[in-house]
């Protein structure tokens, strides 16, 4: 995504990314400590604004979700298709409509039985994030030469595209608002709700930046740009010690860009 806008740059929207979804983060924490009533974002625009106010927004906040939810079983079929490159399109369609099957049983069921199998799934997202985390900073701490001997593009000249690339990037980072909808369901709402969005979105910055640091450090702009599978394919070169090495002096934008010999 970020890689074939900016390239290594995208870090930089990474972080930009982060810093404006810490201070949306604050703001919802602060309206959920002062009205931690069910309803989230509806319930804070209807105290406000009135009524009418609050079913824009609780609306908007339903079909936003609601479109959003396909790119999860879509992304989930292209790091399926890694382990098993095999599927065809009839293949794929069940797998998406099992996902999202899935999903929505779970909600049915109830809020706890949702909140305990969103627990066990972020475990599950969490524990391989670490594990590349970890193998991806030792592999370039250990082999420093092999990584600084790249040379890539660290400063494309491009605002459009860094604009573009930052929406995409933040749109990863949202979702802390779901969090305040079921407030009647939580102990303790107006301070858990609050310290969960504060931990929730500061873990979420600093794993992204670390996974994008490792991506750039390990594989070169022009193949992640290229990549379905980012995380899998970087970890694929890790564990068979099989670094890029070599010039990576892609333009970005159609513009250009001054090179540096950074590893990351």
């Amino acid at each position: 995504m970020g890689a074939s806008l900016l390239g290594p740059f995208s870090l930089v929207a990474w972080a930009v990314a982060g810093i404006i979804a810490i201070v949306i983060a604050l703001c919802f924490a602060q309206c959920s400590a002062l009205l931690p009533r069910v309803g989230g974002p509806y319930a804070y625009a209807r105290a406000v604004w009135g009524p009418f106010a609050g079913f824009i927004v609780g609306w908007s906040l339903w079909l936003a979700e609601w479109i959003s939810l396909a790119v999860f079983p879509v992304a989930f079929t292209q790091y399926l298709m890694f382990f098993l490159p095999g599927l065809d399109w009839i293949s794929k369609t069940i797998v998406r409509v099992l996902f999202v099957v899935f999903l929505i049983v779970t909600n049915v069921v109830g809020v706890r039985a949702a909140g305990r199998t969103n627990d066990i799934l972020t475990v599950v997202k969490l524990v391989p994030l670490v594990f590349f985390a970890v193998i991806g900073l030792l592999f370039m701490f250990f082999n420093v030469t092999l990584v600084t001997a790249k040379s890539f593009s660290v400063f494309p000249f491009c605002v459009g595209s860094f604009g573009a690339a930052l929406v995409l990037i933040f749109w990863l980072m949202q979702a802390f608002e779901i969090s305040t909808i079921p407030a009647d369901e939580i102990r303790d709402p107006s301070r858990t709700i609050p310290k969960a969005i504060i931990l929730g979105i500061s873990i979420v910055t600093v794993f992204y930046l670390i996974t994008n640091i490792v991506l750039f450090g390990v594989r070169p702009s022009s193949l992640l740009a290229l990549d379905k599978a980012p995380l899998t394919a970087a970890t694929s070169s890790i564990l068979a010690f099989e670094p890029y090495v070599g010039p990576d002096r892609r333009t970005y934008c159609g513009g250009w860009s001054l090179n540096f010999g950074f590893g990351f």
